[in-house]
């Protein structure tokens, strides 16, 4: 069961300097789970669809890894596959940096990039994105397909927020 996609096209960065928002937000995401008061059989432990939201609040409360380390496990738990890349100085991406990041010409801002949509299914999708969307990078963009393959949606992401656009298929006949 379930709704399946596909990951067609993206464009989606995060950079260091909002590395602490986007821990931010994937704690306001996740507060219910933070900060509720477990005393008692009423347990009000919010959860989203493929995700485990146990996993997350570990991440979220471990004290032994990094920011970087964080939000690419908090988005693992999504389902979506980041990682780690830094730009040269002048412009230019490096794949696999080098022990020492603070010589030229490796001495670039590092950056989390989506690579992949490691689980299929739809879940609470929209949810994360628009969580997210203050720690994305200004004109990121991400394009999915649905499983009949011919819906197809983007997310936009500007000024801190995300918006949402269906598209089509224009055979041009």
């Amino acid at each position: 069961m379930g709704y399946y996609v596909e990951l067609v096209e993206m464009d989606c960065d995060i950079e260091e300097e909002q590395y602490k928002e986007a821990l931010d937000c994937f704690t306001k995401l996740m507060a219910p789970n933070l900060f509720w008061d477990w005393g008692g059989t009423n347990s009000k432990e919010i959860r989203y669809s493929w995700v485990n939201t146990s996993r997350c609040t570990e991440i979220l409360l471990s004290e032994t890894l990094t920011e970087e380390e964080k939000i690419i496990d908090l988005f693992q738990e999504w389902g979506y596959g980041f990682s780690r890349h830094l730009l040269r100085e002048g412009g230019g991406l490096v794949s696999r940096p080098p022990p020492s990041l603070d010589t030229p010409p490796y001495c670039g801002k590092p950056f989390l990039s989506l690579e992949a949509k490691e689980f299929e299914k739809w879940g609470d999708d929209e949810i994360l994105w628009e969580a997210l969307a203050p720690a994305i990078k200004d004109q990121s963009k991400i394009r999915f397909k649905g499983e009949e393959h011919y819906a197809f949606w983007q997310y936009r992401f500007s000024e801190g927020k995300v918006i949402q656009s269906r598209g089509v298929v224009d055979w041009g006949d």
